[in-house]
């Protein structure tokens, strides 16, 4: 299953793991998965509407899923690791 890396910000919400192996063979099924395991994460990275946040960024590898010609659709092997990124605001 693939591994993924969770950041700091989101870690209270899934017990303070940093990272973990979730189900899938594409991007979304495994990021729907992670919050059908971990429902209390669901709105800090889909907003009301199901879309992903516009301050989550997810990478397969070093690839930001956004850039690639499948987005969350792209698919994932049983040794890929995705990353969670949150982007930060402030002044």
């Amino acid at each position: 299953m693939p591994i993924i890396k969770i950041p700091s910000p989101l870690q209270s919400y899934i017990g303070d793991q940093k990272s973990l192996t979730i189900s899938g063979s594409n991007v979304e099924e495994v990021i729907i998965n992670l919050v059908k395991r971990y429902p209390v994460i669901k709105p800090h990275i889909f907003d009301p509407e199901g879309r992903l946040r516009s301050f989550i960024t997810i990478f397969l590898g070093e690839v930001n899923i956004k850039d690639t010609r499948n987005g969350m659709k792209t698919l994932v092997k049983d040794d890929d690791q995705l990353v969670i990124v949150t982007s930060m605001a402030g002044g």
